[in-house]
């Protein structure tokens, strides 16, 4: 049986178990990394600057020539099992402030990427 740490798996998976011993009760991975990380990192102030920074630039930019750029939405629920599509956005950004020439930033200045995404 797989569980995801939440209360009331936890405990139908414990009442399984004592009602068949045979029961072997597992943590999915992508549940426990998410818990991991959010212990690592959940109450770090960088952390949480840089999600409201993602915010301000969600809402600076959606309806601009840049909204083409714009973040992902956030996931409250679930929002460290979701990271990695945050992490692929800001790599790309990287990329395209470091790279003028990209098809995607035609028709718009280094100065603006700098001001809206920099």
């Amino acid at each position: 049986m797989l569980v995801d740490g939440a209360v009331e798996l936890r405990e139908g998976a414990k009442c399984l178990k004592n009602r068949r011993p045979d029961t072997i009760v597992l943590r999915d991975f992508k549940h426990y990394a998410a818990n991991v990380m959010k212990s690592l990192v959940g109450k770090d102030e960088r952390f949480q600057e840089v999600g409201g920074k993602i915010g301000t630039t969600r809402s600076a930019i959606q309806q601009t020539e840049l909204a083409h750029l714009t973040p992902p939405s956030p996931k409250p629920k679930a929002r460290f099992m979701n990271l990695a599509a945050t992490i692929r956005w800001m790599t790309m950004i990287a990329w395209l402030l470091k790279n003028p020439e990209a098809q995607s930033r035609e028709g718009i200045s280094d100065p603006r990427m700098q001001d809206k995404l920099g």
